[in-house]
């Protein structure tokens, strides 16, 4: 039998979910000169809104729903819009390089995190999901696979968040240093 309560708390926080991230998607649609996106004003405001609402529990239900199932189909739809041709007609270079980047980004990530600093294997695992394949919605999909904590998850969206910081100021370092083109 289906418990009506459940399906209306997880009605409410999708509805909240849906309607602040419509809002948000108009909002960039009608102004194009917005800096941020929608995803991330959205988060912004969900995380505006917990703080200011602490209490309120009518949306968790809902909103956790949204944040784990919705998010990691997302993902998988994402995936799968890469059409394959696209990537075979820029020939197997790329094909090689996506291949071989995201290996060698998962190995670096498993023996610097686990065999240099001691790191448990769920961490350097999500570490280099979210550092090789797409940050957060990767390490979002891949950690009910291993059977991260929810203190594994935390711990690891912090330390991707000062690796993208690096890597922000140390990508165009890199790039005149070695005479990159935007391109490259």
């Amino acid at each position: 039998m289906v418990n009506t309560n459940n399906l209306l708390d997880h009605a409410n926080g999708l509805a909240f979910c849906f309607i602040v991230g419509s809002f948000f998607w108009l909002l960039n649609k009608i102004f194009t000169n917005i800096i941020f996106d929608a995803l991330l004003l959205s988060l912004a405001a969900g995380i505006l809104f917990a703080n200011i609402f602490g209490n309120s529990r009518w949306h968790v239900s809902g909103s956790k729903y949204a944040s784990k199932q919705i998010l990691e189909f997302a993902v998988m739809i994402l995936g799968a819009s890469i059409f394959l041709p696209d990537i075979i007609s820029n020939g197997f270079g790329l094909f090689a390089l996506i291949f071989f980047g995201i290996t060698g980004s998962m190995l670096i990530s498993y023996c610097v995190g686990h065999l240099f600093l001691g790191l448990n294997v769920k961490l350097t695992t999500l570490i280099g999901v979210g550092n090789s394949i797409c940050g957060n919605s990767a390490i979002a999909v891949v950690a009910p696979i291993i059977g991260a904590t929810a203190t594994d998850i935390g711990a690891v969206i912090g330390i991707s968040a000062i690796l993208g910081a690096i890597q922000i100021f140390l990508l165009p370092i890199l790039a005149v240093t070695l005479g990159l083109s935007d391109y490259h």
